[in-house]
């Protein structure tokens, strides 16, 4: 069984333990701690001063002067350098660490002093009268005790007060062997353990009144943060917040109201902020917030519209709102707010504008026309009109590009979409479809009257205009077709018209043309064609086949003339006029072409390789031919590849290559092909637009006068005889040579024959014929040639004859 003193120093001891560490690692604990001490520990070494000169006092009358004022003295001058020193602190900015360093001293600097005074009070009670025992006990007990209560904020410094200067008194008065004195000792111990329990409690209750404290405070600090974050937030965020009661009612609203809108808070208050919203959205806007307060499930609003800015002007904003419930599901708040889009919706709009709209004419493009076709067929649906349809092409624009500049050619289509547009009625419309076709839209227009209105909008636009003080004269082509008669369908409407258009300008510039259904046939015919075609080139059915043409000086083989055949798959061999639509297509064009020269000068060097002269070949070039730069490098490349001499290859080509833009480049191709050795025929002359002044410009050695006038040689026609008479002696003059196309009987050969004619071909000498026939025709010719009379037969010089004779 422990007796009390051992119970003392367990409960010190298990005290110390418990409290853990000397000093509080938290910093703000820490703090607290060191302000409490600056206060307290100037007081504890007061009273201990007081205490020991009271008692030195009244020792000194009994005691030794060393014991009773020796002691003391130096208790008393300890006591106040330390008290001063902690004077001294005050208002000192202190780290943390130099804190530390001052309450470990305060620790070791009151263990010693409590030490002193305890070991003077054991000498006192030693030397002193018994009958004082008691009263130096009790001043050496207190004293410890006033000095372990001012030490509260550093526990174990109080401890170590009560082990130190109380302790060895308690000691010695329970083992006094006096009743009077032990008992005083134990009612000591369980002072000594209500103040150290009180000391410890206090301690925790400080503790946790500074953890608390600095929760407190930095609970404070956060929300005080977060509410300058949220005022900051809601300063330079651009979106305004606004609160409304449950009925819709504006409570609460952004400062930046005033300035957004020029309206004062109170001003948009309740529904006052209707004040702001631009008069053709109101509606929509109040709306759709009642119909936001009247929603049972997932209520909220999102709608853009107008808002007055406080210059006037208006300003497109988002606004956003969602309620918030009670625990019921009653709506308590509304929140929302508004977001200024004005910048985004402009360039929506722009973007918009720019997906539907031509950027040069204004005009609505192809997309934007398609969108109000479908619109104004389903009104037209709806109340039985008709609508009609057209599709305008400016003529001849790719010359006026050519001659007078892009600005020129951006000038005349402009200047038509606004003639186009300044001709219809409010509810129709002109749209630019790309590069120089444009279309209209005309709802409820009666089918009678579709061509007639139509050509009026021409003759209003087809007037000229001046650009750089030179007239350009502007014409235009139109298709029209009517919805439903010539198309269900959108899509149906439109090509219908685009196939009117084809067959106007076919026709002639400048008129327009009534969609006809044989007009669809005739572009399922075209799209036949060029599949036909395509299909040939793939699967190599495409063949030369060689007509004859004779000299009409003596009847020999001087060449043939390479025509197009291609195999059908069903019906056989074809002529040229069955895929004539893939002459007009630039690839295929080409690859026809391309092809048959390939395949000609195969069978030219096969010929040459056997050793049979089958004279000059002659192969057509199409316009499209021409279109390309290279057509000449083309021709001489292949030529230089198969080292066929390109004296016996003759180009044939027809009078509409030299009209147009292309004339410099068929110039240019024909005079390096005639440098070259390859011979030049004019192919159908006096049928096209072709005049003598091509013969002069363009490389022609060759002219052949059309069938059509050559099948009436033998007629009473003294028009056509007059024109191949005029033609062989214009030819004749020109030093060029002359082949009758198309000649049948022996009566127009003897015409041709009289008129000095150079060279005919036809059926009267054979039909065209395959690459395998033709050896066997050269032979047998040989055998014929005789039951013809030419020139040398009726003493007649052939044309070619004369021009050597007079040469």
């Amino acid at each position: 069984m422990l007796d009390p003193p051992h119970i003392l120093v367990n409960c010190i001891v298990i005290s110390v333990n418990r409290s853990g560490p000397d000093i509080d690692p938290s910093e703000n604990v820490l703090r607290e701690q060191y302000r409490d001490l600056l206060r307290q520990i100037p007081l504890m070494y007061l009273l201990m001063t007081i205490n020991a000169g009271a008692m030195a006092f009244v020792a000194s009358r009994d005691m030794p002067a060393s014991t009773a004022l020796g002691i003391p003295l130096v208790l008393i001058t300890l006591a106040a350098a330390r008290a001063i020193t902690w004077i001294r602190r005050r208002g000192r900015d202190v780290s943390v660490d130099r804190m530390r360093q001052h309450m470990r001293g305060t620790m070791i600097g009151a263990a010693l002093i409590s030490l002193l005074f305890g070991g003077w009070g054991l000498l006192l009670l030693a030397d002193a009268d018994p009958s004082r025992a008691g009263a130096i006990a009790l001043y050496i007990f207190f004293g410890a005790m006033g000095c372990c209560y001012c030490l509260q904020a550093l526990p174990l410094a109080a401890r170590l007060v009560v082990l130190t200067g109380a302790l060895p008194v308690i000691l010695r008065l329970l083992l006094s062997g006096d009743s009077y004195l032990m008992a005083m000792g134990l009612v000591f111990v369980m002072v000594a353990l209500v103040v150290l329990r009180t000391v410890a409690t206090n301690h925790s209750a400080f503790s946790e009144m500074l953890q608390s404290r600095a929760e407190l405070t930095a609970l404070l600090s956060a929300l005080q943060k977060s509410e300058e974050h949220h005022r900051y937030s809601v300063d330079l965020n651009p979106q305004l917040p606004w609160i409304s009661d449950p009925d819709g009612s504006i409570c609460e609203i952004g400062a930046r109201w005033t300035a957004m809108t020029g309206l004062g808070i109170e001003e948009g208050m309740g529904e006052g902020w209707i004040k702001a919203v631009h008069p053709e959205d109101v509606k929509r806007v109040l709306d759709s917030w009642h119909a936001a307060l009247r929603m049972q499930d997932n209520p909220m609003v999102d709608i853009r519209y107008r808002l007055r800015q406080a210059d006037g002007r208006y300003r497109w904003v988002r606004g956003r709102s969602v309620p918030r419930f009670d625990a019921d599901g009653t709506i308590l708040k509304w929140y929302g707010n508004l977001e200024d889009i004005d910048d985004q919706v402009t360039a929506e709009i722009a973007l918009q504008h720019a997906a539907y709209y031509d950027p040069l004419t204004g005009l609505p493009n192809r997309a934007r026309f398609g969108q109000q076709l479908e619109t104004t067929l389903a009104q037209g649906l709806a109340r039985g009109w008709t609508t009609g349809v057209a599709v305008i092409d400016v003529d001849n624009f790719k010359s006026i590009n050519d001659s007078m500049g892009h600005a020129a050619g951006d000038l005349v289509l402009k200047t038509v979409g606004a003639r186009l547009t300044a001709q219809l009625a409010p509810d129709a419309m002109a749209a630019r479809l790309g590069g120089d076709e444009f279309a209209l839209i005309l709802p409820n227009l009666p089918d009678v009257q579709c061509e007639a209105l139509v050509r009026t909008i021409l003759q209003a636009v087809s007037q000229p205009i001046t650009v750089d003080e030179s007239l350009i004269e502007i014409r235009v082509s139109a298709g029209a077709a009517m919805w439903p008669a010539d198309g269900a369908r959108p899509g149906e409407i439109l090509k219908s018209a685009d196939l009117a258009l084809y067959a106007a300008k076919a026709k002639g510039a400048g008129d327009v043309e009534r969609f006809r259904p044989e007009m669809r046939d005739a572009l399922e015919a075209r799209k036949t064609m060029l599949r036909q075609a395509r299909m040939a080139i793939h699967e190599g059915r495409i063949l030369p086949f060689y007509q004859p043409k004779i000299d009409l000086a003596c009847g020999d083989v001087v060449g043939f003339e390479a025509l197009l055949r291609w195999n059908h798959d069903e019906r056989g061999l074809q002529p040229p006029h069955t895929i004539a639509a893939a002459f007009d297509d630039g690839a295929l064009s080409t690859q026809l072409t391309d092809r048959m020269l390939d395949m000609v000068l195969a069978d030219i060097t096969r010929w040459l390789d056997e050793g049979r002269n089958v004279g000059r070949i002659a192969i057509n070039g199409s316009p499209v031919d021409f279109k390309r730069d290279d057509f000449a490098e083309r021709i001489l490349s292949r030529l230089h590849a198969t080292s066929v001499p390109p004296s016996m290859l003759e180009l044939e080509v027809t009078e509409s290559v030299f009209l147009g833009q292309v004339s410099d480049t068929v110039e240019r191709a024909l005079r390096t092909l005639c440098a070259e050795g390859v011979t030049i025929a004019l192919d159908d002359f006096g049928t096209g637009y072709a005049s003598l002044t091509h013969l002069k410009q363009f490389p022609v050695d060759v002219l052949k006068i059309d069938k059509s006038f050559i099948s009436k040689l033998d007629a009473a026609n003294a028009d056509d005889f007059a024109i191949v008479h005029g033609v062989i002696d214009i030819a004749r003059r020109m030093s060029v040579r002359t082949v009758a196309e198309g000649v049948e009987n022996q009566a127009q050969l003897d015409q041709l024959c009289a008129l000095g004619c150079d060279i005919a071909q036809g059926f009267l000498f054979g039909s065209a014929l395959s690459a395998g026939r033709l050896p066997t025709f050269m032979d047998t010719w040989q055998q014929v040639r005789h039951q013809y009379r030419w020139h040398a037969d009726r003493g007649v010089a052939s044309g070619i004859n004369q021009l050597s004779n007079t040469g």
